[in-house]
């Protein structure tokens, strides 16, 4: 991502290492495990919301 200076980390790939422990240390059955696991499923998505403003947010499939 651009951007960022030498040595700063990519703040989408900072949250995305946070949301990999998170989901190793809680387990999929809780309800924060399925919001956990949501998120991860919908990943890319985000990304391109956060990215493109013109992009609706919706988790339906078309």
């Amino acid at each position: 991502m651009t951007g960022h200076g030498a040595g700063q980390a990519d703040p989408p790939g900072v949250v995305f290492e946070w949301l990999q422990l998170q989901r190793r240390r809680v387990s999929v059955k809780s309800r924060l495990g399925e919001k956990l696991a949501f998120i991860h499923r919908h990943w890319d998505g985000l990304q391109t919301f956060l990215r493109d403003g013109r992009v609706e947010i919706d988790s339906n499939s078309v």
